[in-house]
C-alpha cells in the first residue's frame, strides 16, 4: 500500500536523523515539528517524566505559545497523563466524546482548560507511552499527536507509526539521561521545518473511514478509540 510506504520511509528517513544526532537536546523541538508534519497534524506535544515521577511536563510543543510548561499528574484523570499511568496507547477520534473516554476508564477525562484559553478545539488524538527497556519498564515520557488534517480519526497505521517512533525518542532521551529525566523545557511555535526528503507526506486517512464505535476490541486491548486530550 502507498500509504504505509511513504509513511513508513518517512519516519525511517527521521529515526535515522534522530539517530545520528550527538547533541539531542536542542534537536527535540525541529524534530517534533517534522514528526508533526509526518503524521499530518495540527499540533504534537513530548512530554517526559518529571524528577519526582509523580507527573510528565511538557517538553516540547508545536503549533502553540505558552508562557510555562504543562504538568499533567500520571493518573487516569488526563488522556496523557492516563497513557504515562498505564504504559499503553490511545486513539481518539473526539476529543470530547466524555461517555467515550469513561468507557476506557471511569476517571478517564479531557482537560479543557489549553483549549478554552487559546481557542484551540481538539478533536482527535493519538498517545503513546516512551518507555525505557521491557518488562518491567520505566516509563521516559509520553508523545501526544493531535488533530489530523484530514478531519478523521488517526489510522492504525499511523498509530504504530506513533509507537514506533515512541522507540527512538526512547534512545535518543537515554543520550539526554541515562534515567530519561530531563528538567527543562522548550516551547516553540516557529514554522515546522520541511520534513525529510522523502515521498510525499503519508496520505491521510480515507475520507470513508469511520471511526470505531467505542467498546470494539482491537490489537491494543480496547484502549483505542474514543475521545480526549492532555492539557
Amino acid at each position: 500500500m502507498k500509504e504505509s510506504t511513504d509513511l513508513q520511509t518517512q519516519l525511517e528517513a527521521l529515526e535515522a536523523q534522530l539517530k545520528a544526532v550527538v547533541d539531542v537536546e536542542p534537536s527535540l523541538a525541529p524534530f517534533c515539528q517534522a514528526l508533526c508534519q509526518v503524521f499530518n497534524a495540527e499540533r504534537l506535544s513530548l512530554f517526559v517524566v518529571s524528577p519526582d515521577g509523580a507527573s510528565i511536563v511538557s517538553r516540547v510543543t508545536t503549533g502553540l505559545n505558552l508562557s510555562q510548561e504543562m504538568r499533567l499528574p500520571i493518573s487516569p484523570q488526563s488522556l496523557a497523563g492516563f497513557v504515562a499511568f498505564s504504559k499503553r496507547p490511545l486513539n481518539i477520534p473526539d476529543a470530547y466524546n466524555a461517555a467515550a473516554l469513561s468507557a476506557i476508564h471511569p476517571e478517564l477525562k479531557f482537560v479543557e482548560s489549553v483549549d478554552k484559553a487559546t481557542g484551540f478545539r481538539s478533536a482527535q488524538m493519538m498517545i503513546s507511552p516512551i518507555v525505557m527497556g521491557t518488562e518491567p519498564n520505566t516509563l521516559q515520557g509520553v508523545l501526544q499527536v493531535i488533530n489530523s488534517k484530514s478531519g478523521h480519526a488517526f489510522s492504525e497505521l499511523e498509530l504504530d507509526g506513533c509507537i514506533r517512533i515512541s522507540k527512538s525518542l526512547s534512545t535518543a532521551l537515554q543520550k539526554i539521561s541515562p534515567n530519561g529525566t530531563i528538567q527543562t523545557m522548550a516551547t516553540t511555535n516557529k514554522p515546522a521545518p520541511t520534513a525529510p526528503a522523502t515521498p510525499a507526506a503519508a496520505k491521510p486517512a480515507p475520507a470513508n473511514a469511520a471511526p470505531r464505535a467505542a467498546g470494539m476490541p482491537s490489537k491494543y486491548d480496547g484502549l483505542v478509540n474514543s475521545g480526549a486530550v492532555s492539557k
